[in-house]
């Protein structure tokens, strides 16, 4: 965990500060956190409450001058990981799969204290089906893996169907925020995973 002693300030998410300047190339890791992954931050005041928060860690290593990055997680930053979550579901989930595991494995980072929603629905015969989804309620911040299942609904279509038009929805609601956060994407969910990923539509 990163200390609120390492930041100094009045603390706001998508603040950036540097935590390492090199003037040459990078070695390794920053304590074997992986570029793009939520590590928790110490609460301290002015973030207050209790909770722990989280930031995103950030090797940048183009240019003579490299440096490793610590982003605090405000809304933009919730997006984007919702976003690269959608497109993973996207590019390596198929038909077989799902069936195979009555559902699919979500890999998500936790950016905070909060409430995950992951649902995918499809129209057929002009009727809204939800065909999957999870929750995860939490304090932890982080890499998680998340299941996401099939309902009997999604179930019984997926297993008459060759493909499907799927819309994926994110939310999140972070704890102490009123207004939530949601991204959606629409995929073609085939009986096999595509070379080079799910085709948009």
């Amino acid at each position: 965990m990163l200390q609120c002693l390492g930041f100094g300030g009045s603390l706001r998410g998508g603040q950036t500060y540097t935590l390492i300047v090199s003037h040459g190339k990078l070695a390794g890791t920053f304590g074997g956190i992986t570029n793009g992954q939520v590590v928790p931050i110490g609460a301290c005041d002015p973030l207050s409450s209790g909770q722990s928060y989280g930031a995103v860690i950030r090797y940048n290593t183009k240019g003579a001058t490299q440096t490793v990055t610590a982003t605090l997680v405000g809304a933009a930053q919730i997006k984007t990981l919702l976003a690269q979550s959608l497109a993973t579901e996207s590019a390596t989930a198929s038909i077989a799969g799902l069936l195979g595991r009555n559902g699919y494995p979500l890999r998500f980072e936790r950016p905070t204290a909060g409430q995950l929603t992951s649902t995918w629905t499809t129209v057929s015969n002009r009727h809204r089906v939800t065909v999957a989804q999870a929750t995860w309620t939490g304090t932890q911040v982080g890499p998680a893996t998340i299941r996401l299942r099939l309902t009997p609904a999604g179930k019984a279509l997926l297993r008459r169907a060759t493909g499907v038009a799927i819309t994926a929805t994110a939310t999140f609601a972070q704890s102490g925020v009123q207004k939530p956060i949601t991204v959606s994407t629409k995929f073609l969910l085939s009986q096999r995973r595509p070379a080079g990923g799910a085709p948009r539509f």
